[in-house]
């Protein structure tokens, strides 16, 4: 029986980031891979790399008192920035032939190997429950959940077998009470 060896993958995705935390992520991948002997031939020279970063310090700076310019040059500066991060932390990946040791002398993180399972919903409530214009029916406004894309909505009459089935977007949820 062969064991299976986990593929090794740095933290790339930096979007979201705040550009003092990208800032850390570079200096760490200069500081690990400036005359690394693990990795002997990057994707492009070290201290080109160092002064792009150094250069994104100084724009991160000048863009905080809010000039439009100052802030077009920064975010220039950045996606370039992380475009050489994205193919630098590659490489690492390459090289380090899924051994952790030299992975860790990269100064890259390393991505979660585990996924979250989902976790379970809260149970249904309603924020009101009215009485329907017609004998034997009821309205009834289900609660929102935290980022909830839709909820089905199920109503039916007495009497009869059959339930209807509806899918209604949030935003669309009346919030009047029907008299």
């Amino acid at each position: 029986m062969t064991t299976k060896v986990k593929k090794i993958k740095a933290l790339l995705g930096l979007k979201g980031t705040s550009d003092p935390d990208v800032l850390k992520l570079l200096n760490a991948a200069h500081d690990g891979m400036n005359g690394n002997p693990a990795f002997p031939a990057p994707p492009f020279d070290i201290a080109t790399f160092k002064a792009g970063i150094d250069k994104f310090t100084v724009l991160v700076t000048d863009a905080e008192d809010g000039g439009k310019k100052a802030i077009a040059v920064k975010k220039k500066q950045r996606e370039e920035m992380v475009k050489q991060y994205t193919l630098l932390g590659h490489y690492v990946e390459a090289v380090s032939n899924d051994d952790l040791a030299v992975f860790h002398t990269s100064g890259f993180v390393l991505a979660p190997m585990t996924r979250t399972p989902p976790q379970p919903l809260p149970p249904a409530s309603f924020e009101w429950i009215d009485r329907g214009p017609l004998t034997g029916r009821v309205v009834v406004k289900p609660k929102q959940l935290p980022k909830a894309l839709s909820f089905d909505v199920r109503y039916g009459s007495i009497g009869k077998t059959n339930a209807v089935f509806h899918r209604w977007p949030i935003p669309e949820v009346r919030n009047d009470v029907m008299e």
